[in-house]
């Protein structure tokens, strides 16, 4: 019988490629017997990360040449063709996931299986907004091309080169790549031999060859020049030539007659009909009228015309202009008034031997520095393009404060800061530029701008108010607060209001509502309290209201409703008795939104302290304690922890965390994310603060059982502390083999929406074995049954990602995650085929945002299964995972974009230092784990995000320059100014959102990264393949025992299965890939 079930195939990310140039077929004799059996080469890619923003792209299809179209920039390639059939897809499929093409820097290549015989074959590019680019014979918008495998060739090799529309297919012998510094390329087969392009920052690297995902050398080491570099092979695999190529770029700006810049254009590079470089101001995701050429194969040299190709709308086209291509970043600047023809006139470029000066022979000049950094294109102005900019510093923050002549805040306004060679940025006080909380308070902030002077001004007029210009200072690390007193004209009023009857101002305009919280000193509601809005001349802008005129009276919320959309001023009108009456203070209404606004008056009792001392928590500086030295008191130390077995034997992998008044104060593991020597079984804690903290174990490999809490005290005297802590003895309890299966089927559980399987879920793939133990041998301590932990909160919604252990008096405990099951974060916990009987339950890992249950027993019933509903309980539990308001920050969207890790607020315990010691700089350090990028080369920038960037800003690549470590995967900054940067990804993956980071003076921040991993753009189709699943059933000492029947399903049902020769072992022919439920019945 075949089961019949749906499958998708998965797919890795993108391994940076390059292009092949056209050769004849080559043998590698040295591999072909390991090439016989090597698989599909190269993991699968997902669509990539789009690049461009939408536009006008070109349809699927059309005939295109280089003569009248720039393709939008591809989001995913594939090779597309008869051979697809062979690879599970329909021929000339674009979205077939299994011959989807890599890029390496718009050369996109790939390698794969084929059976022997003759196929056309095309590339097809699929753009950002769906539209689909066939390349073929000739190019874009050829037909089919070709290509025939050999008897003795094992697949294909394709290629496609967007900068030059070139594109190749050529049978191989051997599925071949090599990894450089962990990125993997495929290698394009050249005559004789084999190459590969790779970019580097220069310096050593490691490289290694393989035949499909199998070694067939040991890893070397080359030393590669900065930029492109040209690696070429023999036939028998040795590496014979490495040849840096020339680097560089071209940028060209296009400007409209008034020097204004225009967004939208596509640009080309010819040499007479030849296509050197293409791209579109969209390709690098931003409308910035700046269109950016790299030339991963070199640059070429020589002269080129540069062709406006697609004019930015509303713009006439440019006519062509001739550029000498040459190393270094060149600026080539597109505008009307700047180019002055004559007819018949050469406009050949010179430069003179040493590269300082490019002329044309109408004036226009290129200047270079002899870093090759700039090349620029455009008039000669008198006053000189040498400027430099000397306000460029280190960033820090700038607060302006905007007041009327009675000292209150002015929100909605506007600045611009603008500095002495024209950058300026400008920020509102509104909801455009803050997040509804600080819109319109008055205060608008520029942070992360680079240190400088700068001039301030009103960049938007308001109503009645005026503020002239000044200088200002951003100082570096600091926030600078300007308040502002503006001149203001208010026209007369009215001689009278006429609504004196309701005591209300006329307001026209959009409202909001504002929630009152009136508490006491320390945070608790106060009810019978009654508030009132005014405005500045203390009259009412809405409706008073008092706390019985709500839903719930005297609980302390008071609600006002309708509030006219601005700043006012919130009076408490009546206060409740046995308090001080809340001071008056300034609230902002946004439209459409609901406020809340604490409002605080301490009690009259004077028997009640107004502050509760904490034991532990020093709101002040107090003396040290008699015990310990003032030193060890104030000092960081360090603590190592090594994990033992029950024999004393080291046990790696394991996590601690260090507890202080009941805050999780920093983790750390013994993984390689922690530790440079992981999985040795000591966990280090670095740069600790001295005092005591708990110790407390939180993961363990291999489902060992946690080891109890210890009290430590760090020290700051040499040597570091050390603790050894022990893991209690794992007994394995004795079972006994069942006389025969259970008829009962299991039920379903009805308490919770959404129910755990009480089955085996497993994923089949060609010869599969499953093992089904546990049939128990003794009747001790009970048959096995199933329990259901469904964590809920008080309004019964499920709660995911919770952890919880069952114990019994005397066994093993046992622990279970709801992120480890076939239903991961649904809020449900399975336990499945534990021994009947009485247990302790308990949550081990609390979802953040809530608290851990109380303790609670539980029964398992023997063969059947039992949902136990529990609730957070209303104070912090027993292992409290939620790091809020603790020394160490730690956040994670759910689409894995970023991991913050460090303290970054005033006041934390920035205790995670690796043992670095800043002594007394000014400065601070960044630490970047980039372990999710294990095959690519990660490079980073650190810099301002306040609208002017720094000129040199920090930026280091992954065990290259600026990295001061040699670790890989990790990336240290050192000698950071201090203040907020935005962290950003400059190369080596793409999609990645820039994150902001503090840099603290003698602290270091730390940043993990991960990929982002889109969804197809359309879900392939894929032929199902089938294979064999074996069930094999056993007792805890792996005896066979016959007899068993189980249910096996899937999407298209469930069907039953015995042993009905009584061996143990049931063996079901075609079943199809993928996860089958297995139910013992």
């Amino acid at each position: 019988m075949q089961l019949l079930s749906s499958f998708s195939l998965t797919s890795s990310g993108r391994r940076r490629q390059r292009r092949a140039i056209s050769g004849s077929a080559w043998w590698v004799h040295l591999f072909g017997a390991i090439a016989l059996v090597a698989g599909l080469f190269l993991p699968l890619t997902t669509v990539g990360q789009a690049l461009a923003l939408p536009g006008d792209s070109p349809v699927a299809q059309r005939l295109q040449t280089a003569d009248d179209t720039v393709p939008a920039a591809p989001v995913q390639v594939a090779a597309i063709g008869e051979f697809q059939t062979a690879q599970g897809c329909a021929a000339f499929d674009p979205y077939c996931q299994t011959t989807q093409l890599v890029d390496n820097d718009g050369i996109w290549t790939g390698v794969f299986a084929a059976p022997p015989g003759a196929y056309t074959w095309q590339i097809a590019a699929v753009a950002q907004d769906g539209a689909v680019s066939t390349y073929g014979q000739g190019g874009l918008g050829g037909p089919e091309q070709e290509v025939q495998v050999g008897d003795s060739d094992l697949g294909l090799y394709f290629e496609l080169n967007t900068h030059t529309n070139d594109i190749d297919a050529q049978p191989v012998d051997a599925l071949l790549s090599v990894q450089v510094d962990g990125a993997s390329y495929a290698l394009r087969p050249t005559d004789g031999g084999f190459e590969v392009l790779v970019s580097a920052l220069g310096g050593p690297a490691s490289f290694q060859l393989f035949v499909g995902a199998d070694p067939v050398t040991d890893p070397q080491q080359v030393d590669l020049a900065p930029g492109p570099n040209r690696l070429s092979f023999s036939a028998d695999g040795q590496l014979v030539n490495v040849e840096g190529l020339t680097q560089g770029t071209v940028t060209i700006q296009r400007l409209d007659t008034s020097g204004a810049p225009l967004s939208g254009g596509c640009y080309q590079l010819r040499d007479g009909n030849d296509l050197v470089n293409q791209g579109c101001d969209a390709d690098d995701g931003s409308l910035d009228a700046n269109t950016s050429m790299t030339f991963p194969e070199g640059v070429p040299g020589g002269n080129v015309d540069v062709v406006e190709v697609t004019a930015p709308d509303g713009a006439e086209p440019i006519g062509d202009q001739e550029l000498a291509l040459a190393a270094g970043d060149l600026l080539v600047t597109l505008e009307p008034e700047a180019t002055v023809e004559s007819e018949g006139q050469d406009e050949s470029i010179t430069q003179d031997e040493n590269g300082q000066v490019i002329e044309t022979d109408d004036g226009t000049i290129i200047s270079q520095g002899e870093d090759g950094q700039t090349i620029q294109v455009g008039e000669d102005e008198e006053d000189g393009d040498d400027q430099t900019d000397d306000s460029q510093g280190p960033p820090g923050d700038l607060v302006v404060t905007l007041l009327d002549p009675n000292g209150q805040p002015i929100g909605g306004a506007c600045f611009e800061l603008v500095r002495a060679d024209g950058a300026s940025a400008e920020v509102c006080d509104t909801t455009d530029f803050e997040t509804p909380d600080f819109a319109n308070n008055g205060n608008t902030g520029f942070f992360g701008v680079p240190s400088g002077s700068y001039t301030l001004r009103l960049s938007q007029e308001l109503d009645g108010v005026t503020v002239d210009e000044r200088q200002i200072e951003v100082i570096a690390g600091q926030q600078v607060t300007e308040t502002i007193t503006a001149a203001v004209t208010q026209e007369d009023d009215d001689e009278e209001d006429d609504q004196s009857t309701t005591g209300r101002s006329l307001i026209d305009g959009p409202v909001g509502d504002l929630v009152v919280l009136r508490q006491d000193q320390d945070g608790n509601p106060i009810g019978g309290a009654c508030f009132e809005i005014l405005d500045a001349n203390n009259s009412p802008v809405a409706e008073g209201a008092c706390d019985e005129d709500g839903d719930v009276a005297d609980d302390g919320r008071i609600g006002l409703l309708d509030v006219p959309e601005g700043t006012w001023l919130l009076r408490e009108s009546r206060t409740p008795d046995g308090f001080e009456p809340v001071p008056d203070q300034l609230i902002t209404i946004v439209a459409g939104s609901v406020i809340e606004q604490p409002a605080q008056g301490a009690s009259t009792d004077d028997d009640e302290p107004l502050v509760e001392e904490i034991e532990g928590l020093a709101l002040e500086p107090t003396a040290t304690p008699a015990e310990e030295d003032e030193d060890e008191a104030q000092g960081p130390g360090n603590l190592l922890i090594t994990l033992v077995d029950a024999d004393g034997q080291p046990v790696g992998g394991a996590c601690f965390e260090l507890v202080q008044d009941d805050q999780i104060i920093i983790e750390s593991c013994d993984t390689a994310q922690f530790e440079q020597n992981p999985d040795n079984g000591t966990t280090g804690f670095y740069g600790v603060p001295a005092g005591t903290y708990t110790v407390r174990n939180s993961e363990n490999p291999d489902d060992l059982p946690l080891a109890d809490d210890v009290e430590v005290d760090v020290t700051t005297s040499p040597p570091d502390v050390t603790e050894t802590i022990q893991l209690p003895a794992v007994e394995t309890p004795e079972e006994t083999p069942t006389s025969s299966p259970t008829s009962t089927p299991t039920e379903t559980p009805t308490e919770t929406p959404t129910t755990e399987p009480t089955a085996e879920s497993v994923g089949i793939d060609t010869g599969d074995l499953i093992d089904i133990a546990g049939l128990q041998e003794d009747d001790e301590p009970g048959p096995p049954g199933d329990l259901i932990v469904s964590l809920q909160d008080a309004d019964g919604d499920t709660v995911g990602g919770a952890c919880f252990q069952i114990e019994q008096e005397g066994q093993s405990p046992i622990t279970s995650c709801d992120s480890d099951d076939p239903f991961p974060d649904n809020g449900n916990t399975g336990f499945f085929g534990v021994p009947s009987g009485t247990y302790q339950l308990t949550q081990t890992r609390t979802p953040d945002g809530t608290n851990a249950i109380e303790p609670t027993e539980v029964v398992v019933e023997a063969g059947e299964g039992r949902t136990e509903i529990v609730t957070p309980s209303a104070v912090g539990g027993q292992d409290d995972d939620d790091d809020d308001d603790q020394g160490v920050s730690i956040s994670q969207g759910e689409d894995g974009q970023i991991i913050q890790i460090g303290d970054g607020e005033e006041g934390d315990n920035g205790g995670d230092d690796a043992g670095d010691d800043n002594g007394g700089d000014e400065s601070g350090r960044l630490r970047v784990d980039v372990s999710a990028f294990d095959d690519t080369i990660i490079c980073v920038e650190l810099n301002t995000g306040g609208g002017i960037g720094l000129t040199d800003p920090p930026a280091a690549c992954d065990n290259g320059d600026g990295d001061t470590n040699n670790s890989r995967n990790r990336i240290d900054l050192r000698d950071v100014p201090p203040g907020v940067y935005l962290l950003t990804v400059i190369s080596g993956a793409e999609g990645i959102e820039p994150v902001e980071v503090t840099i603290v003076e003698g602290e270091r921040a730390e940043i993990a990264l991960s990929q982002v991993v889109p969804t197809p753009t359309v879900a392939p189709t894929q032929a199902p393949t089938t294979g064999t699943l074996r069930i094999t059933v056993t007792d805890p000492s792996q005896n066979l025992l016959g007899g068993a029947c189980f249910d096996v399903g899937n999407n298209s049902g469930t069907f039953n299965f015995c042993d009905d020769d009584g061996n143990g072992i049931i063996d079901i022919p075609d079943v199809v890939f993928g996860t089958q439920t297995v139910t013992q019945t």
